[in-house]
């Protein structure tokens, strides 16, 4: 049975960038493979890493390098969606950003 490929993207938040405003421009991630979006601020995550060639997903940078984001995709099989689904929901609800790094 192939596995059923969600549409959630998990974004882990690796270091804290500055709060956007109602101004900052937003752009989508969109991965081939998987169909996974994720919004996210195109200002402030202005570089990108080239996706690798599994397709797996993509890391953005600051223009600084001080702060990533990655976006990828999580995958399980059809019989455990329900299941499956609502962790994957609670966990994306969760996420919050840390306090940061200081250099």
């Amino acid at each position: 049975m192939q596995p059923f490929r969600t549409r959630l993207a998990l974004i882990l938040l690796l270091a804290v960038a500055p709060a956007t405003s109602a101004q900052t421009r937003w752009a989508t991630y969109a991965n081939a493979r998987f169909g996974t979006t994720a919004d996210y601020p195109a200002d402030l995550f202005s570089r990108r890493d080239p996706e690798p060639e599994n397709g797996d997903g993509v890391r953005l940078h600051t223009a600084d390098g001080r702060s990533t984001v990655d976006c990828f995709d999580l995958t399980y099989p059809a019989r455990e969606k329900t299941t499956e689904d609502a962790i994957a929901a609670r966990i994306s609800k969760s996420l919050r950003a840390g306090k940061g790094i200081d250099d």
